[in-house]
């Protein structure tokens, strides 16, 4: 695919990664793109005066990255839903129907 973010480049260069590494670019990848990176296998190689490969050796095995696990907690998810239920069946006043509902825990 495509390497680094134009916009973010100089960034992810002074971090360590080469240009046509693939990075996380938006939205929970971007997020944790340091837990989801791995290590790069790194080889040092001999060559002869011809220019000729010799050997090469694996300097650094590398590495995978993390896993990031989503989770939602089903009851509050099925409470929430109650709630809505109710107000929808109980209190519609013919204008606006509808209800948006967005929960976010910045400690979890």
């Amino acid at each position: 695919e495509e390497g680094l973010p134009s916009d973010k480049a100089e960034y992810y260069l002074a971090q360590g990664y080469a240009r046509n590494d693939r990075v996380g670019k938006s939205y929970l990848e971007a997020m944790h793109e340091d837990t989801l990176h791995g290590a790069k296998t790194k080889y040092e190689t001999e060559i002869n005066q011809r220019g000729e490969v010799v050997r090469t050796d694996k300097a650094y095995p590398g590495s995978m990255g993390n896993t990031v696990q989503l989770t939602i907690d089903t009851d509050f998810q099925k409470k929430i839903e109650e709630i809505l239920e109710g107000y929808l069946h109980g209190s519609s006043t013919g204008k606006n129907n509808s209800i948006y509902v967005v929960a976010s825990d910045p400690n979890n």
